[in-house]
């Protein structure tokens, strides 16, 4: 099953978007897909043009492409930005339609307000600890309960904070409530979540977080003596713009 397969538009990630629209005129339809494995395919209905016209599609086959491509995804309004792109053929034409494929090495996901990043160096690593909760030990949720009242305090623990050699890990606690029914509810459910956050004093580039990210994931493995895998991070150039990273996991190992 896909994390993700959605249309949008798309085009090189140097070309300007001009003012007043959200993507340039050279933008081509296509269909992103990222499994649940991270691999990112993107296949286009058309083809970026070169040098050699229709047989672009088959000449770019199998080639590392020096470039990245952006898009806007068609029905979630979520802007994408592929790198690390290898050319995966498609179809070349005079008298048809001639149209491309790519595999990506790394694909970041941001929501519609945000745009492609400036740099392609960040910060920050942060891992959300979905499936370690018991390992956690989490016992912030309080509840009490009389004949005519049940009543239930969550009170946030302070963020855990560990010094490294080049920045800080921290865990940060929080909760995740969803309530059903009527307009007072009918049903609640509260439930205690963390994430793992790598805070670094310089910038690095995605392949060196995702490093960092596999040498986490490595340390709690052997520390819960599991084989339960981190969750997909998120990335973070400053202290407002966010995007979830996807890779395939396996070419990293």
């Amino acid at each position: 099953m896909a994390i993700l397969e959605e249309r949008g538009l798309f085009w090189w990630a140097d070309e300007a978007v001009p003012e007043k629209q959200f993507a340039p005129d050279s933008c081509i339809a296509g269909l992103l897909i990222i499994g649940d494995d991270g691999q990112t395919r993107l296949d286009l209905d058309g083809y970026f043009p070169g040098r050699d016209g229709p047989m672009t599609p088959m000449i770019r086959r199998g080639q590392l492409i020096n470039k990245d491509i952006q898009g806007l995804l068609k029905t979630s309004n979520k802007r994408v930005l592929l790198t690390g792109l290898t050319g995966n053929g498609g179809q070349s034409s005079t008298n048809g339609m001639s149209y491309e494929r790519y595999i990506a090495g790394q694909c970041l996901v941001a929501d519609g307000l945000v745009k492609r990043p400036a740099t392609r160096a960040f910060k920050e690593i942060i891992v959300p600890l979905t499936g370690f909760e018991e390992w956690l030990r989490l016992a912030a949720i309080k509840v009490t309960s009389s004949n005519r009242m049940v009543s239930i305090k969550y009170k946030r623990p302070k963020d855990a904070v560990y010094p490294t050699a080049d920045g800080k890990l921290s865990i940060h606690f929080e909760s995740a409530g969803d309530s059903s029914g009527a307009v007072f509810g009918t049903a609640l459910s509260l439930k205690e979540t963390a994430s793992a956050a790598l805070r670094f004093t310089k910038s690095l580039a995605i392949k060196d977080l995702i490093a960092q990210y596999q040498l986490l994931e490595d340390l709690l493995l052997v520390l819960t003596g599991s084989d339960h895998p981190l969750d997909w991070p998120w990335i973070a150039a400053g202290k407002i713009a966010q995007y979830r990273l996807y890779f395939p996991k396996c070419g990293f190992r």
